[in-house]
């Protein structure tokens, strides 16, 4: 779905997947935050592609591919 390009269908199963907290728990890290901040931008949902990304670097500190997603998706203040 991802690689093909159908972001819709990437964000709905990973929301299900989020949501029933077998994801987290089972792979937890940068990449999959990252996964899941790429999704969710992908949809729109740019305030959830912020908290995922942000996870991601917290994680990760040095995942540049999360940090210039992060930057796309970052509120102006």
């Amino acid at each position: 779905m991802f690689d093909s390009g159908d972001l819709p269908s990437a964000y709905e199963l990973v929301e299900k997947l989020v949501h029933q907290g077998d994801l987290l728990r089972e792979l937890p890290g940068a990449e999959l935050y990252y996964f899941i901040g790429i999704c969710r931008e992908g949809a729109q949902d740019l305030a959830g592609a912020y908290e995922a990304l942000t996870m991601a670097t917290r994680l990760d500190d040095k995942h540049e591919q999360a940090r210039t997603a992060l930057e796309r998706v970052s509120p102006v203040l």
